[in-house]
């Protein structure tokens, strides 16, 4: 999941992401943190929805992307703002016991090793909070196309080229061995029939194709084809596209 679905908007993002927070069940008065906030997205998504939070905090590595979160809370203009905050998720600065809720979607992968961010996300909740983590299982993505097995091709090669390609699939273990006592695992499935922009599908299709590019991983002349066959795929009305989100309710 890319965090960036505020703008433009992507809808069927937005509509997980609201599925996430009703799971994080953030109250009044409580402060939350995100840890690799990117550009703020889904810490402005839930300010919206609860504007009653003591203090909401992001984290991130990059200053430009605490820019742009800076920039997003301004454009959109949200009752409250978050609290934006330039770190390392190996060593949080925060108290112990600090955040009443804490969550961390698709950053975990990027924090080497990743057994260190969960402790650190472990140390900073409250005795009675709960961690909420997110991440995609890209090898698990569905593309309906005139060419399965350049679609699996294609797939696999985005996937196996991030530093923990099935970290989604470990979450679960990963959280007890940091010392989560309670940890319920879930899955979130975004489907969808449609391949027109605004849409995930399109956007994650433009992120692999841009990612596979850079990295020299799949010849330009095998992703325009595959390009081409879902755009025929979905003139044809036969387009479908799902991906897999593992969920993991934490408890101290």
């Amino acid at each position: 999941m890319t965090q960036r679905f505020l703008d433009p908007p992507l809808p069927d993002v937005a509509a997980q992401w609201e599925h996430a927070f009703e799971l994080l069940d953030a109250q009044p008065g409580q402060a939350v943190l995100d840890v690799g906030c990117d550009r703020g997205d889904a810490l402005c998504l839930l300010l919206a929805g609860q504007p009653l939070l003591r203090c909401a905090v992001g984290l991130d590595s990059s200053s430009g992307r605490l820019s742009a979160a800076h920039a997003l809370a301004e454009r959109l203009a949200t009752a409250s703002r978050p609290l934006l905050v330039q770190g390392d998720g190996r060593r949080l600065p925060f108290a112990d016991g600090a955040f009443d809720r804490v969550f961390c979607a698709d950053t975990l992968e990027w924090i080497q090793p990743p057994l260190a961010g969960l402790r650190e996300i472990r140390r900073v909740l409250a005795p009675e909070g709960q961690a909420l983590l997110v991440h995609s299982d890209f090898d698990s993505q569905v593309f309906a196309g005139p060419d399965p097995a350049l679609s699996r091709t294609i797939v696999h090669a985005f996937n196996d080229a991030g530093p923990a390609p099935y970290i989604a699939r470990e979450l679960p273990w990963l959280a007890r061995q940091a010392g989560f006592s309670r940890v319920e695992p879930r899955v979130y499935t975004l489907v969808s029939e449609s391949y027109e922009p605004g849409g995930y599908p399109h956007a994650v299709v433009a992120l692999m194709r841009d990612w596979l590019t850079r990295t020299a991983r799949v010849p330009a002349k095998d992703l325009e084809r595959w390009e081409a066959g879902l755009r025929a795929a979905a003139r044809q009305g036969r387009f479908f596209y799902a991906i897999n989100r593992v969920l993991c309710l934490c408890r101290p």
